[in-house]
């Protein structure tokens, strides 16, 4: 790669807000003052949802991790698929609506179920706290 392909990629990155410059750090030289540039944590934010037996852990990050809000949903009252989809999204709607966080921002979502899923990743066969859990499509709980 060209250095000026490399530039030009930067620039690209810095128009877009995913590059920030990072002036808080400085070298001792002469000549031009070097720019350091530095993924702005504020560019996206991301959601985990953690669905255990007992409960289910949600938090809310941006790019660099920083945990912006998180919140634990019981699911000791779950009896059947509905209760369970429902009580993922209000873990979902309780991160995420937050002063801390711009839901406009939120670009994705992981869950975590221990359980088995298909070749493609896109079916939940059985998940091992809900023995009613079977071949659910990813779409309906995302």
């Amino acid at each position: 790669i060209r250095p000026l392909s490399v530039n030009d990629f930067i620039n690209s990155l810095l128009e877009i807000g995913l590059l920030c410059f990072n002036d808080s750090r400085q070298l001792k030289q002469r000549g031009r003052k070097t720019r350091f540039v530095d993924i702005n944590p504020e560019f996206a934010y991301f959601v985990g949802l953690h669905i255990g037996d007992t409960e289910i852990n949600a938090l809310c990050c941006d790019l660099k991790g920083k945990i912006l809000n998180q919140t634990v949903v019981s699911t000791s009252s779950v009896r059947c698929q509905e209760d369970l989809l429902q009580k993922i999204s209000d873990a979902h709607e309780l991160v995420s609506n937050s002063p801390a966080v711009e839901r406009n921002r939120i670009k994705g979502i992981g869950i975590a179920v221990p359980g088995s899923v298909d070749r493609e990743f896109t079916t939940g066969l059985y998940y091992s706290h809900f023995p009613w859990w079977r071949n659910v499509d990813r779409k309906s709980v995302v």
